[in-house]
Parts: structure tokens; C-alpha cells; sequence
């Protein structure tokens, strides 16, 4: 293609395009004359007679095309990289040559590069040719999908959401992505169920524990989950089966986390456990699960932990938090301030965030415990927050989100206007690099656009909220959107009393 292309003479490059292609692509057009004569007609001085062979009909669209195509392919290319890809597209519909330029593969590269996104390429079919022999650009592919999840977000799908009956009359109280595109859920009915994210089909239902599931965390094929009946399970994602039963804690398991084969536990009897935990290939038996040691030091129940394989940092009742060595077994530092119990907790490694009852959030330096940061505006409960790099985005019992930069302390914005604002308490946030989705007591799911702040749409909005439907929590990825959802009031005989279950949306699909 490129020796038959760029083989012909600047008269048989720069035909005529039909006049709905120029109107299509009039503004691109103009565009790229304008490059051209920014960046390429003083290098064209010395062709006189190509630039003149090439504009004869005095059209600002068709000159722009004629000196396009007494470019050199290199030359060409480096105009084309100054346009935005929305140009590129209309370009490609103004004549083959410019078509075969638009499709470059190196160019679409760049665009992908420009604004951060992703190689996902594995995840598309192989890039074929179109119909009339021109190859597709694999980068373009990667491209347009990304271009289709974003839009899939802010409109929705021509494809309805899965809605999957779960642990029918109890609370969801786990909810879990896996490596393999599934999804669990955890239960106070004392159960796990495993789901295929494709179908929304019950894969295993993980039976064992003797009181409510309130903690669960995943690492490839292991799930560990924790219980009000006192111990901590280990299952095998690849058959279902349960691998151990964890005895040491004389209270309910309340959170815990699990980094290379290493577990962290937190209870209400006031420590925290670590589990070495594995799971047996076939036919073997492990005898490892073990309780390799015990953190003692807080005061009250532990109610959240996080840990990267070198620091454990918890948070309790006693309205502190305390960062412990994996290694050593000992705690490092005690982080005092807070004034009412902790409820979560935020850890990159390097920062540790910490929301309150006491409506404040606070930012410390793990390895020194100093405190950095004090975040106030929120008027109740923490009651989530998510991090990413330095971007924290929380959401409140008094029913908003914020939007804070923990490296200064300050909050960047309140999300959304008070009319688009939740009714009552946010249940939990989740963001990327262009949304925030959030979900609520209110029976609402809410996004937002991450730069502005500003409210794009309700996701979801339960037809019985106004008699006790809430979302209890989501989990989202880049094209996936996972709600637990259910009724406030468990016992109560209203009729259209909402049915825990859970939606599932897929917003990697073409409309």
C-alpha cells in the first residue's frame, strides 16, 4: 500500500473527493490547511512548481488536500499527528490517500499515548482489513473501544443490566472482583457466592461458616473470609471447596486483608491475627494455614486494615490507628487525633488516610507517623473512601462527596449541585481517571465527571426507595459496574419491599 500509494503522482494522489466527503470533513480540512501553512509552506518554498501543479482550483479545503498530498509520507504524517482524533476520523473520509494516512498505526499509537490510555489490544479481535483492502489500525481499535466505554458511561447501554437475586432477605456485606472476571459476595446469611460477571450465573456457594460473612478479601485462587461465628475461612476459587477453618479470635472477624499468601485479621476482641494461608493444587493436602502471629495494642474492636506485604495499618473503636511491621510483628507507630472511632481507612504505601466519626479525615506519613493533614468540611460519618495517587474522593452520612488533594490538604471540590446531590447517606465511592460513581441510603447509584465535579446521570435509581430500597455498595472497574442492593428494613412487610440482589452493567458493548 505504501509503495502504490505513495508511487503516484501528486495529480493522481489528490483527486477530487465527491462533495458529501468535503462537507464531512470541511472543518478537518480546514484544520490541516492550516498546519500546513504554519508548519510545512515554508519548507515548500523550494517546489514551486508542485505547490502550483496541486492548487489550481483556489479552495481553502483543496489546497489544504493538494499540499497534504505533495507531501512526502513522513511529512504528511507530521501534520496529521497535530489534529485531534475526532479530525483524523473526518479526515479519513475525504479521499483514499488521506484515508491511508489517517490509519496509520503509529499515529492512532500517539493518540493513545496523548491522553493515558491503557494497551489493551490483546483484548480486541485481530485488526482485519476493510472491504476495499485498507489494514486497520490495531492502536485506532484500542482507541474507539475506549472512546465506546467512556460514552457507554455517560449515556448508557442499549443492553439492559443483569439483575441476579442473592442471599434473598439478608444484607450483602462483601462485594469482590477476582482476577478471572468473576464476582463474589458476602453475606450475613453466613455464605459467599461466586458469579460469572458475563452471566450473572451462580458459579459456588461457599457453605461453612456458622454466623454472618462480614469480611472477605481474594489474591488469584485464595478467598479469605471472616465471620461473626469467630473464625476465618480459606476456599479455593478454582473447585469451591473449603481449604481451612482459621481458629484464634474470641469475637467476630471484622475486616481483614490478604497480601502474598500473608493474611491480616482485625476482631472486636481487640487484636489483629496473621494467617499464613494457601490454597492445595489438586490432590494434595496443605498444612500451612496457620496463625503465625498476634497484634495486640488496640484498646477496642478493630474495625478496618489495610496492608501492602510490609505494613499492616489499622483502625478501631479506641479512635486509633496503629501501623504494624509485617516482619517483626510489633507495632511502629500509634497514630493519635482522631476524637470518635475510625471507620476507614486509605493506604498507598507511603500516606495513611483515616476517616472518623468524628467527621474529620486525616493524613499521616506511615514510616514517621507524623500527622500531615487534617481534612475537614464533612459534617458526619466517613463512611468510604477511595485513593488514587494523590486524589482522595470520600463520601459522608451527611449525603455528599468531596473531592481532596493529600499532598496540600485541600478540599478541590464538592461534587455536584445541591439539587443533584444524594438525599441521605453515601454507602461508597469508586473512581477513575474520568468518573466518580457513588451510591447511597437514597436507592440512587450517581456519576459524576471526575474533572468538573460535575453530575452526569443516575445509573440507578430503585423504584422503591422512597419505602427502604437502598444500594448497600458498588465495585466498578473500567467497563464493569457491580451494586448490592436491598431493603433498609429487612423485617418490614411493605409490599414492594426491595429484593437483595445484585446488578451487574457492561459498558464495554457497542450500541
Amino acid at each position: 500500500m505504501d509503495d502504490e500509494m505513495m508511487g503516484m503522482s501528486p495529480k493522481e494522489r489528490c483527486k477530487t473527493p465527491s462533495q458529501t466527503s468535503l462537507t464531512k470533513s470541511g472543518e478537518s480540512c480546514s484544520k490541516l490547511h492550516g498546519l500546513v501553512k504554519r508548519y510545512m509552506f515554508p519548507g515548500l518554498a523550494g517546489s514551486p512548481a508542485n505547490v502550483a501543479e496541486c492548487s489550481t482550483d483556489g479552495a481553502e479545503s483543496l489546497r489544504a488536500l493538494d499540499l497534504i498530498s505533495c507531501l512526502p509520507k513522513e511529512l504528511a504524517l507530521n501534520v496529521f499527528r497535530f489534529l485531534e482524533a475526532r479530525d483524523l476520523i473526518n479526515s479519513s473520509q475525504t479521499c483514499r490517500l488521506w484515508r491511508y494516512l489517517a490509519e496509520d498505526d503509529v499515529l492512532w499509537r500517539n493518540k493513545n499515548s496523548e491522553i493515558g490510555l491503557p494497551d489493551e489490544r490483546l483484548l480486541l479481535q485481530s485488526p482485519s482489513c476493510y472491504p476495499d483492502g485498507f489494514q486497520r489500525s490495531s492502536w485506532k481499535l484500542n482507541y474507539r473501544r475506549h472512546y465506546r466505554i467512556d460514552a457507554n458511561w455517560r449515556n448508557g447501554t442499549k443492553r439492559p443490566a443483569k439483575l441476579v437475586n442473592a442471599h434473598t432477605g439478608y444484607l450483602i456485606t462483601c462485594l469482590l472482583f477476582t482476577d478471572n472476571n468473576r464476582i463474589i459476595s458476602g453475606s450475613d446469611d453466613g455464605t459467599l457466592k461466586v458469579w460469572s460477571v458475563e452471566t450473572g450465573e451462580c458459579i459456588f456457594s461457599l457453605l461453612g461458616h456458622g454466623g454472618g460473612v462480614w469480611a472477605a478479601d481474594v489474591e488469584g485462587a485464595v478467598l479469605v473470609s471472616g465471620s461473626t461465628d469467630r473464625t476465618v475461612r480459606v476456599w479455593n476459587l478454582t473447585n469451591g471447596q473449603a481449604e481451612a477453618t482459621l481458629y484464634g479470635h474470641s469475637s467476630t472477624v471484622r475486616c481483614l486483608a490478604v497480601r502474598n499468601g500473608l493474611c491480616v485479621s482485625g476482631s472486636r476482641d481487640c487484636t489483629l491475627r496473621l494467617w499464613q494461608v494457601q490454597v492445595a493444587p489438586p490432590g494434595t493436602l496443605v498444612l500451612n494455614n496457620s496463625c503465625v502471629g498476634v497484634l495486640q495494642g488496640h484498646g477496642a474492636a478493630v474495625r478496618c486494615v489495610r496492608f501492602n506485604g510490609e505494613f499492616i495499618v489499622s483502625g478501631s473503636y479506641d479512635h486509633q490507628i496503629r501501623v504494624w511491621s509485617a516482619t517483626e510483628k510489633k507495632c511502629l507507630h500509634v497514630l493519635a487525633g482522631h476524637t470518635h472511632r475510625i471507620y476507614s481507612l486509605q493506604f498507598d504505601g507511603t500516606h495513611v488516610v483515616s476517616g472518623s466519626l468524628d467527621t474529620s479525615i486525616r493524613v499521616w506519613d506511615v514510616r514517621t507517623g507524623a500527622l500531615k493533614h487534617v481534612l475537614v468540611g464533612h459534617e458526619s460519618l466517613i463512611s468510604g473512601m477511595h485513593q488514587r495517587d494523590h486524589i482522595l474522593i470520600s463520601g459522608n452520612a451527611d449525603a455528599t462527596v468531596r473531592m481532596w488533594d493529600i499532598r496540600t490538604g485541600t478540599c478541590l471540590k464538592t461534587l455536584g449541585s445541591e439539587e443533584a446531590k444524594h438525599e441521605s447517606a453515601v454507602t461508597s465511592v469508586h473512581f477513575d481517571q474520568n468518573f466518580v460513581v457513588t451510591s447511597s441510603d437514597d436507592g440512587t447509584v450517581k456519576l459524576w465527571d471526575l474533572h468538573t465535579g460535575q453530575f452526569i446521570r443516575n445509573i440507578v435509581t430503585l423504584t422503591s426507595r422512597s419505602s427502604g430500597g437502598v444500594v448497600w455498595r458498588i465495585i466498578a472497574n473500567k467497563t464493569k459496574l457491580v451494586c448490592a442492593v436491598g431493603s433498609r428494613d429487612r423485617n418490614n412487610q411493605i409490599t414492594n419491599i426491595e429484593e437483595t440482589k445484585i446488578i451487574l452493567f457492561d459498558f464495554d458493548t457497542a450500541n
